[in-house]
C-alpha cells in the first residue's frame, strides 16, 4: 500500500513516518515479538535503530491510520489490553 510517498508494507511503519525526531528510513526486521527499523534523529544528525514491541499474535497496524490495536476479538484482545 502506498501513503503518498510512503510504502506500507504489513503492521511495519512505512518508510517516512516521522516519530517526534526521528524519520523512519527502512525496516531492517521483524519477528515474532517487534520489529526494527533503521532511522534518523534529525536533531542530533545521526542515524539509530528503533526496536517496536509488535508481538503480532495480540496486536497489528491498521493500514491507513497506523493505529495499533488487537488483532481480532476474544482472549488475544484482552491480552493486548493488559500490555497497554
Amino acid at each position: 500500500m502506498s501513503m503518498g510517498n510512503m510504502e506500507f508494507h504489513g503492521n511495519s511503519l512505512p518508510q517516512g513516518t516521522r516519530l517526534r525526531s526521528y524519520r523512519i528510513i527502512r525496516k531492517l526486521g521483524q519477528g515474532g515479538f517487534g520489529i526494527t527499523y533503521l532511522a534518523h534523529d534529525e536533531e542530533k544528525n545521526c542515524d539509530v535503530v528503533i526496536k517496536e514491541n509488535m508481538p503480532g499474535y495480540i496486536a497489528c497496524r491498521h493500514s491507513t491510520s497506523l493505529q495499533v490495536g488487537p488483532t481480532g476479538a476474544g482472549a488475544y484482545e484482552a491480552e493486548y489490553r493488559d500490555t497497554l
